[in-house]
């Protein structure tokens, strides 16, 4: 049988790359289409604006035929402004709750603090709404009202991202994988400052008695107020948030810095070409401002679908590994079990021989060569044993289990029952306190309790070795085993070493043994769902400790009562 110890390949394509210049391409491409779309369609001869009824058509109103009908139609442009404003409210919320939605899944702080920021700014957007619609009552003139609130909420809302992002940028608090708790309180300070900031600003412009004038129709400059928040937005698509992009490799960081054109095309239509309420520029305005709140959302959207590419891939590669590395393992099993079964009948002829060889050799061989059959022969039992050893680590890691409730007791009585000769061959005194029932295989609980005991007495020189075994209630509704002895004791040092394969801390002529038998107990005991670990001083005695599930969280505690048991075996 020929076995292959190499594990096979996982099949695994290149990384393939985020893909960020094609999703940011197209995203640039219809962020630069809808920017040109106003301009473009009023060269057309498409007016977008809608008529302001004159003094006179308002008086005519009363006088109409159908005065609903041309209320309706006279405040179509207050309803199309209403509209385009909610839904710029909308779009920040929904923004901000998509940041917070990004914090939950990468804990970096700049999404939810940006997002707190364009909440703050369209709800100064709601405000302006709001006043416009004559909800909101306010001290001063409503014609200087309404154009003032409106350049106020525009320079809020380049302000204050600038503000949260330079605070961020400087202050080097947007690195992902940030402590969870400093990560909440720096976004709860930043919405608590935030939202204190918008209270702040509406309410000074609701009481303001004297308000200054922001538009002036059939200049240049027809809203010079409007200039502020341009150069705002300038410094921000040409300083600011290219050093952030440079630091931030994410959809978001490049969205929220081409969120910067429709800003700017919306501050261009304001401060250039609007001159009246509801005109071709002031609605085109009023519908890419919507546009600069969407594009951010749309970068959050674009990490949160690349964060899922990436962990389902990363999954994938996961399984895949996992599946080669068992049948890598399920290989290495399968051929030390047929190595190890092979040479045993090798090794049995080589000692059979050899005794044959000594005895037909009795009168005939001198001293040297008796030593050297010796040797053979104790070379090829060793071998034997290290055989033996190895099949049965071999077959504790892959038998089937056959997980049932177990009588710990009576795991222990074939234990002591295999290991009869050997406790009557040194006197040795076992302790055993009662047991209790637990959730594992049978068969590898006796195995573990005989080669704990069998280790116990192995390294406890002189007569009478004393073992005691006992177990208790663990702290997560299991069960604690302790085998403990007062032997020669292990150095604190050599604890994780005494369970690895083949580990011997003594020379093989001190100690019987081949080093398998703590290995076994590891790999038994964990395949029951358990845990083992070592207690001890050099020279003070071991406690081998190991824990197993309960079969009942509801279970009895045994009695404190320990009887000591001195085991002679009797052989027939």
């Amino acid at each position: 049988m020929r076995l292959s110890l190499a594990a096979r390949p996982v099949t695994e394509a290149a990384p393939t790359p985020a893909r960020p210049l094609r999703s940011h391409r197209g995203l640039a491409i219809g962020v630069v289409a809808l920017c040109a779309a106003p301009t473009a369609l009023g060269l057309a001869g498409v007016d977008l604006g809608v008529p302001t009824p004159t003094d006179a058509a308002l008086r005519a109103l009363a006088t109409s035929a159908a005065p609903a009908e041309a209320l309706t139609a006279a405040l179509s442009g207050s309803y199309l402004h209403t509209l385009l404003e909610w839904s710029a409210t909308a779009a920040a919320a929904f923004t901000a709750l998509l940041a917070f939605t990004h914090f939950h899944l990468r804990r970096d702080v700049v999404a939810p603090t940006i997002g707190m920021a364009l909440l703050a700014a369209g709800l100064v957007d709601a405000f302006h709404t709001l006043a416009a619609d004559g909800l909101i009552g306010a001290a001063a003139d409503v014609a200087d009202f309404v154009p003032f609130t409106w350049a106020v909420s525009r320079t809020f809302n380049a302000v204050v991202p600038l503000a949260a992002l330079a605070m961020l940028l400087f202050a080097r608090r947007f690195e992902t994988g940030t402590r969870p708790r400093r990560s909440l309180w720096v976004v709860a300070i930043a919405s608590m400052v935030l939202g204190a900031l918008a209270v702040a600003l509406t309410t000074y412009c609701a009481q303001s008695t004297s308000l200054p004038r922001t538009t002036f129709p059939g200049a240049f400059v027809t809203r010079p107020w409007d200039l502020y928040p341009l150069a705002v937005y300038l410094v921000s698509g040409l300083i600011i948030y290219p050093r952030f992009r440079r630091r931030v490799d994410s959809h978001f960081a490049f969205a929220l810095w081409l969120s910067v054109l429709p800003d700017v095309a919306t501050q261009l239509h304001m401060s250039l070409g609007s001159g009246a309420l509801f005109d071709h520029h002031f609605n085109a305005a009023h519908g890419l401002k919507i546009v600069a709140y969407l594009v951010p959302c749309a970068g959050l959207i674009l990490d949160y679908v690349e964060t899922h590419r990436v962990a389902t891939r990363a999954e994938h590669l996961a399984v895949a590994h996992a599946a080669a590395l068992e049948r890598s393992n399920a290989e290495l099993r399968q051929m030390t079990y047929v190595a190890s079964h092979d040479l045993q009948e090798p090794l049995r002829m080589v000692v059979a021989y050899t005794e044959l060889l000594e005895e037909l050799r009795a009168d005939e061989r001198d001293e040297s060569e008796a030593q050297y059959m010796r040797y053979v022969r104790e070379g090829a039992s060793r071998m034997q044993d290290l055989v033996d050893s190895l099949l049965r680590y071999t077959q504790t890691g892959s038998r089937e289990l056959a997980i049932t409730p177990v009588d710990a007791e009576r795991a222990l009585d074939g234990a002591l029952a295999n290991l009869a000769l050997r406790v009557e061959e040194r006197g040795a005194v076992i302790e055993r306190g009662p047991l209790p029932r637990v959730s594992g295989d049978a068969t590898m609980l006796t195995q573990v309790f005989q080669n704990l005991v069998a280790n116990a007495i192995e390294f406890s020189p002189g007569d009478r070795p004393r073992v005691s075994i006992s177990a208790a209630r663990g702290h997560d509704d299991g069960w604690t085993f302790a085998v403990r002895d007062w032997g020669v004791g292990i150095a604190p040092a050599f604890h994780d070493k005494v369970f690895a394969l083949f580990q011997r801390l003594q020379h093989r002529d001190a100690v019987e043994g081949s080093g398998v038998g703590l290995a076994v107990v590891k790999k038994a005991v964990e395949r029951m769902g358990g845990r083992v670990w070592v207690e001890s001083e050099l020279g003070e005695g071991a406690t081998f400790r190991f824990t197993l599930p309960a079969v009942d969280a509801s279970s009895p505690e045994p009695p404190l009562a320990s009887p000591s048991i001195r085991l002679r075996a009797r052989l027939s």
